[in-house]
This record gives C-alpha cells, sequence and structure tokens, in this order.
C-alpha cells in the first residue's frame, strides 16, 4: 500500500560481521542451501551484538513492524531472539518466527513484532541486534513496515519488490 517500507535484509548499510570461533556473521548471498528467500538472500548474525542497521525515509505515521526470519526444528523457541532498536531507542526483544518447519532445512516466515510505532516525517533508522551468543544465529530475510493493516506477502512475485 501507499507509504508501505519493504527492506531486504542483506540490504544493511554498515553491517559489521564480527567473526569468532561461534559463528561468522555474514551477508549470505543467493544461499542455495536456505529455504525460499526474498531477493538475493539474507542476513546471518551469529552472536550476541552483531547487527545490521537500515536507513530510510518514511512518511510521518504510525506503522506496524513486520519481520521475516527463520526457524528450524534444531533449536530452542527463543534461541534465535533479537533486540530491535528505532532511531536509537531499544524497542524490545523478539524471538524468532513461530512457524513450524515441515522440513530439515527450515522455513522463512513473517511475523509482526509491533503495532502502533510512531515515526516523525524522514529520515529513520532501525537496528536488528542478536541478543545472545548460543549457536542459533538469528538469520533475517526482510523487514517491513506498513500504515496498512494488510500481512506483507508470502511468496515471491518476480518485479513485485524494488
Amino acid at each position: 500500500g501507499e507509504g508501505d517500507i519493504w527492506i531486504e535484509a542483506e540490504s544493511a548499510s554498515g553491517f559489521q560481521p564480527r567473526l569468532s570461533a561461534e559463528a561468522p556473521s555474514v551477508k549470505e548471498i543467493y544461499p542455495i542451501w536456505r529455504p525460499p528467500y526474498f531477493g538475493s538472500g539474507d542476513v546471518y548474525l551469529g552472536t550476541a551484538k552483531d547487527s545490521v542497521t537500515y536507513e530510510f525515509e518514511a512518511k510521518a505515521g504510525t506503522y506496524s513492524f513486520w519481520i521475516r526470519d527463520f526457524t528450524d526444528n534444531y533449536q530452542a523457541p527463543g534461541a534465535r531472539s533479537v533486540n530491535i532498536y528505532i532511531n536509537g531507542k531499544k524497542y524490545g526483544s523478539f524471538a524468532e518466527t513461530g512457524a513450524v518447519a515441515d522440513s530439515p532445512a527450515g522455513i522463512f516466515s513473517w511475523h509482526k513484532i509491533g503495532e502502533n510505532i510512531s515515526l516523525a516525517s524522514g529520515r529513520q533508522k532501525i537496528k536488528i541486534e542478536k541478543e545472545k551468543s548460543n549457536g542459533a544465529p538469528a538469520i533475517i530475510d526482510a523487514v517491513f513496515l506498513t500504515q496498512g493493516v494488510q500481512a506483507p506477502q508470502e511468496k515471491y512475485l518476480p518485479g513485485s519488490i524494488k
């Protein structure tokens, strides 16, 4: 809809991979081993405090915030939790999608993490940060902010994503 904001995770600026013994953080470009993703890939945040930041323009208004991330059947629910910061202020900590993976490859799925988020007109900054180091990376595919009530689309439609 009008004013919707769609962000591909791998478009992050200021991406700071912090290599560690546990797991590196990387932009995964065309990862053939992942379940279907939007765009050219995803972002893999391996350890606590690893983060990506997105800057974008928004119209003044009230938004719902959706995130499309990864889960599989091998990690306890919440193991892939992230902290979300909006314009420098911590908005909250959120578990990964609660979708059930029907294959060993896992699944990417949308879930709403907030609504009634008030943004002023102009430049916005969202940071997504891995909450804990626990061997379960946070794997982010896309972010969607909307002033409408609709959920983001679940299937990739060629030409539909700018």
